[in-house]
């Protein structure tokens, strides 16, 4: 009998407002999430969350999750670099203790920007992906509202945004990265990466999906 994949879990997920007064520190994101290990699997199980979707597939499937970190802020001023490069040490730390593993899913905003980095979730994907290897799979879902770097679509195997605005769908999301996932250790689904940036630039306002737009 084979043994059961083991699926490294998790994500530091804040959406940065560079223009807003003041920082974002630890405290921002032990106010709202900040679970580590076994507290992430009791807190976030069952929630209608992307992460909690994430965890329902890897039940169904009969894989192992393995739980990271996973914090969380609200919607505010740039993340100071203590803060960033504290969540990332934890975040790696229990990542490196966790290998070997078969497959990575993470939760993320894809719009965080830190005093230290101004592209965090690329610094966080890249090395997540030195530590699992050039061929385990990484999916991650993110807010329609990120910001993506090739140093995040060169890092992972999949990224799955929101299609609705406001994010009634970010439940739906979790489970579809981790169908995909699925898909790529039990079928060998491949994935090909690639990033295209049109001349575009639209407001929040013009990304309301639940009216048609004048």
């Amino acid at each position: 009998m084979s043994q059961t994949k083991r699926i490294a879990i998790g994500g530091i997920l804040h959406e940065t407002h560079t223009f807003a007064p003041g920082v974002t520190d630890l405290s921002g994101f032990s106010k709202q999430a900040l679970y580590e290990g076994e507290a992430l699997l009791r807190e976030m199980t069952g929630t209608r969350t992307p992460i909690g979707a994430e965890l329902e597939t890897l039940a169904q499937a009969g894989y192992t999750p393995v739980p990271l970190i996973y914090a969380a802020a609200m919607p505010s001023g740039i993340v100071t670099a203590e803060a960033y490069s504290e969540l990332r040490a934890r975040f790696l730390a229990r990542l490196r203790d966790a290998r070997p593993v078969d497959g990575v899913l993470l939760s993320l905003h894809g719009a965080m920007a830190a005093e230290n980095d101004d592209d965090p979730e690329g610094d966080l994907m890249a090395q997540t992906r030195a530590l699992v290897g050039p061929n385990c799979p990484i999916v991650s879902v993110l807010d329609m509202h990120g910001n993506i770097s090739p140093r995040m679509v060169e890092a992972t195997d999949v990224l799955i945004a929101n299609d609705w605005n406001p994010h009634i769908d970010s439940y739906e999301r979790g489970l579809e990265a981790g169908a995909a996932l699925r898909r790529m250790l039990d079928e060998g689904l491949k994935t090909a990466q690639a990033i295209e940036y049109p001349p575009l630039l639209l407001s929040a306002l013009a990304t309301w999906t639940q009216r048609e737009q004048l």
